[in-house]
């Protein structure tokens, strides 16, 4: 696949660098520095295949002249720290032919530099990567003062612009995916950072605007971003790790390439447990939608006539899930809903097994961080305790200071493992962040189903409040006139616990004795029993009391 890599660095005298010397080595030849006297030949240098020099419009012959510019610009410089040269390092796709990366650098340096005034030194190399392929990159060397027909003028601050740069690393993707493109290939490079393109990609990727298959793409585009960049391993160190000589750089790139592929297992775990989930989610559903439809159909059978057999049309899942809905009451459609709802997303997010993982880790970093600051913090409390001692040790008197020594002997063992933990607790931080941002986004992903459906089921649940309380409005509306009716009789019977009361000489009464109070009525006594809305006051009528043989009144 083709790879980026955008690459600029001054060559300059306080580096002890010379810019004779540079592009002797960079072009393979030999050249004599005026300056010094030193001859730089770089004849026997394997792996340059295409050299030139660009120059902009009416610049002076000699500039074509390799060693004569070069030495003209050792020359212009007079300070013994000046900057010589502007030096690019460019990545050329494997993908095109020799000829079309020696026209794609030529086209890309002539419209960002050499068309701003720089007269431009190119060298192609073709050297051997770590995989046993070439690794075809350019190195471009650029003037950095003004050019007239009578020499070199002042120095161009504004090619050292920030701005400048970004704009010549954009410029450098755009040439290289249009020289792609018209040799019929689907690669495509990229100038910006990984981060910042994994968040384009997400950014399409939750956009539901979209295409879900765009989406998808996008989605899957942010999976593989999702990794830490490799460190540049020079030319010297894959010599040396193919000869079997271990280098520290070798091993930085290695770690790198386990972390990457740690990461990327994890994200293929958290893809896979998606899919369960929502693959658990649908056949849930499926078997509610079965078990329901079976029910009414049982239901059916049993009580229902059957009707005249005609067409019917089938109903959705949508359909019978509604009919389902508007079956149940209230009381039922809250259970359902209070028992479906699945824990909070970051409650979820928590008890993922790479989550704990993680967290675990992060804890024994910062246990960590927090030993080496009891060893800093035990040293000073004993200097402030033994001050007289503390002055002695730092004279480099040893009298009674062992256990001083001891104490700095433990912190300085702490604080390089502080250090390293310091990095990896970053690095750990960093991948709990994006954790559980995967981890929330499949969750919710999973969730999105059953939150639809809640939101139908809330809809049901809010119109059968709103019948319930209609329908209680109109009961009371309607209640009738014996709910607010005076009743009249004489007691019949009277026992340790009841009061029986015959009313019109049809119908018997029973009232619990606590009612009348202290006073219990006797038998033959009239008493009145008042109904309101369904609530019933019992009190005698000591104004009334009638004879046993007189009846009752109403």
């Amino acid at each position: 696949m083709a790879l980026y890599h955008f690459s600029a660095q001054m060559i300059s005298r306080s580096t002890g660098r010379s810019a004779v010397a540079a592009i002797a080595y960079r072009s393979g030849q030999e050249i004599t520095d005026e300056r010094t006297g030193i001859v730089h030949d770089y004849t026997r240098k394997g792996g340059v295949v295409h050299c030139e020099i660009l120059a902009p419009d009416g610049a002076p012959a000699w500039v074509c002249d390799r060693a004569e510019l070069w030495n003209a610009v050792e020359g212009a410089e007079k300070r013994k720290d000046a900057q010589l040269a502007r030096e690019v390092e460019i990545s050329l796709p494997r993908e095109l032919s020799r000829e079309d990366r020696a026209n794609l650098v030529s086209g890309f340096v002539q419209e960002h530099f050499v068309s701003r005034g720089m007269v431009a030194d190119i060298a192609i190399h073709e050297p051997i990567a770590r995989d046993g392929e070439c690794q075809p990159h350019a190195h471009v060397m650029l003037t950095t003062r003004q050019l007239s027909p009578e020499g070199f003028g002042g120095k161009a601050r504004e090619w050292n612009d920030r701005a400048a740069l970004e704009q010549w690393r954009e410029g450098w993707a755009g040439h290289v995916n249009r020289a792609l493109e018209r040799a019929g290939h689907e690669q495509r490079v990229d100038h910006r950072s990984l981060e910042a393109q994994r968040a384009a990609a997400l950014g399409v990727a939750n956009d539901n605007t979209r295409p879900e298959q765009e989406q998808a793409q996008a989605r899957e585009r942010a999976d593989q971003l999702d990794r830490e960049p490799l460190p540049t391993v020079s030319l010297a160190v894959i010599e040396m790790e193919r000869r079997g000589i271990q280098t520290a750089r070798g091993d930085q790139l290695r770690e790198v390439q386990a972390r990457n592929a740690e990461r990327a297992s994890l994200r293929q775990q958290l893809r896979e447990v998606g899919h369960q989930l929502a693959e658990v989610s649908r056949e849930l559903a499926a078997m509610a939608r079965d078990a329901v439809v079976s029910a009414v159909d049982r239901v059916t059978k049993t009580f229902v006539k059957p009707a005249p057999a005609k067409p019917v049309p089938a109903l959705s899942a949508e359909q019978r899930e509604a009919q389902r809905l508007e079956r149940m009451t209230a009381d039922e459609l809250r259970a359902e809903i209070k028992a479906a709802t699945p824990p909070p997303v970051a409650e979820v997010v928590q008890r993922d097994p790479a989550m704990v993982k993680l967290n675990g880790e992060l804890a024994a970093v910062t246990g960590q961080l927090d030993r080496a600051g009891l060893a800093k913090r035990a040293v000073k409390d004993w200097r402030e305790a033994h001050s007289a001692r503390a002055a002695m040790y730092d004279r480099g008197i040893s009298i009674g200071t062992d256990e001083l020594q001891k104490l700095v002997q433990a912190q300085a063992a702490l604080d390089l493992e502080a250090k390293a933990a310091e990095v990896r607790k970053a690095a750990l931080e960093s991948s709990v962040k994006r954790l559980q941002a995967d981890l929330a986004s499949q969750v919710e992903l999973s969730q999105e189903a059953f939150w639809k459906h809640r939101a139908r089921m809330d809809a049901a649940l809010k119109l059968k409040e709103e019948r319930e309380r209609f329908d209680r409005m109109v009961r009371e509306a309607r209640a009738p006139d014996t709910d607010r009716e005076r009743r009249t009789g004489k007691v019949m019977k009277v026992d340790e616990k009841y009061v029986w009361q015959d009313i019109g000489g049809y119908e018997a009464v029973k009232h619990d004795r606590a009612r009348f109070g202290a006073e219990v009525p006797t038998v033959g006594e009239r008493v009145t029993v008042q109904y309101n809305k369904g609530a019933m006051t019992v009190k005698r009528d000591l104004d009334r009391s009638l004879s046993k043989d007189r009846g009752v009144g109403r």
